[in-house]
């Protein structure tokens, strides 16, 4: 009889006033782990915004970039730097008669011997130099 006057004496270890006391504990677990998730997204979010500046910087700068590539190829060319010369600077082509030869000391260049080309008079005849030297010269002195 002992025993079953025991187990009606025994209280509940949780009761209603209990789960009241708990109630505030388990809501403010719930809005912080809310709060927590709010925080995540919000930085995902800004985060993104950030990503796709940088990619529209990077898109306009690689535009601009094509476009300074054109324009340093247009500076390029020959035919303006010719006209430039021309109408600017009053360049003119040389003519032979402005040209002027220098003779070169070889040991102050540095260089050996057999690797400066011989001079004027050292010349081999013109029967054995190679057709297309020939040809450059009949373009030059012409």
């Amino acid at each position: 009889m002992e025993r079953t006057a025991t187990r009606e004496k025994a209280r509940p270890l949780i009761g209603l006033g209990g789960v009241l006391a708990a109630l505030p504990l388990v809501a403010a677990i719930v809005c912080l782990g809310t709060l927590l998730l709010l925080l995540q997204t919000s930085r995902i979010t800004s985060a993104g915004y950030g990503n796709q500046r940088l990619q529209q910087q990077r898109d306009a700068l690689l535009y601009e970039n094509d476009q300074l590539e054109a324009e340093t190829g247009a500076l390029r060319s020959l035919e303006r730097i010719e006209h430039e010369a021309r109408a600017r600077l009053g360049m003119a082509p040389a003519s032979a008669a402005n040209l002027v030869y220098l003779t070169v000391d070889v040991p102050s260049l540095g260089l050996p011997p057999e690797a400066v080309a011989p001079a004027d008079d050292e010349q081999a005849p013109t029967g054995s130099r190679p057709w297309w030297r020939r040809v450059w010269e009949w373009i030059i002195f012409r």
